[in-house]
């Protein structure tokens, strides 16, 4: 049998990321219907330009709303100001801007 070490620093970063993934996924129960379309209608209100992307200043309007009505991590990320990096997360493809696509592809 071998030793195996885990460097603590690298997996909290790891969990952390993964928490906040987590929320990107918007971290609703499958019978939270009400909330995923309340979080869907929060997009919507954040797309000041409504183009069905949010640009960072839109994504943190969205987290903002959701923090409002409790839904997913959105108050933890809004109480430790974690926009920046639930931003990065959710911007798969690193094209400075956040899709539905993108949201909806980290709730599956």
């Amino acid at each position: 049998m071998g030793v195996t070490t885990v460097n603590t620093k690298q997996s909290f970063s790891t969990r952390l990321a993964l928490a906040t993934a987590l929320w990107i996924a918007l971290a609703l129960p499958a019978t939270a219907t009400s909330q995923r379309a309340q979080a869907q209608a929060n997009f919507l209100k954040a797309d000041a330009n409504q183009d069905n992307q949010l640009d960072y200043a839109e994504f943190k309007t969205f987290v903002n709303l959701n923090a409002d009505q409790g839904l997913g991590r959105a108050p933890r990320i809004r109480r430790f100001g974690m926009y920046g990096r639930a931003f990065n997360i959710a911007d798969e493809n690193g094209d400075g801007v956040v899709s539905k696509q993108e949201i909806e592809a980290q709730s599956q």
